[in-house]
């Protein structure tokens, strides 16, 4: 997520979130993730988690470079690879690093 706001040269504040402090656990936000994971993002009160949804969502609401191709067959390779990626590399592996700090 964050790299697509750079990618499309969306301005944003990025808070810091602490595991340990159960920052994930206030009622703050929970009110914008009641799943207590993130990443999440608030846009003009419009609150929105899970990393392909919110990568959608920014880049089909703000103008800048693409994240997604114009072709719906390139569309639906760059969603299975997304998907690929958070299934069976990158969450697995972030998932075992938190478990181990």
């Amino acid at each position: 997520m964050w790299l697509a706001l750079e990618h499309k040269h969306i301005a944003y504040e990025l808070k810091t979130m602490s595991f340990s402090a159960g920052d994930l656990r206030k009622p703050e936000y929970l009110a914008i993730n009641p799943r207590h994971k993130v990443p999440a993002i608030v846009d003009e009160g419009f609150a929105l988690y899970e990393s392909a949804a919110i990568v959608e969502y920014l880049d089909e609401r703000y103008p800048g470079p693409k994240l997604f191709p114009g072709d719906v067959r390139q569309r639906a390779l760059v969603r299975r690879m997304v998907q690929e990626a958070c299934s069976t590399t990158v969450l697995p592996g972030i998932e075992r690093w938190f478990a181990q700090t």
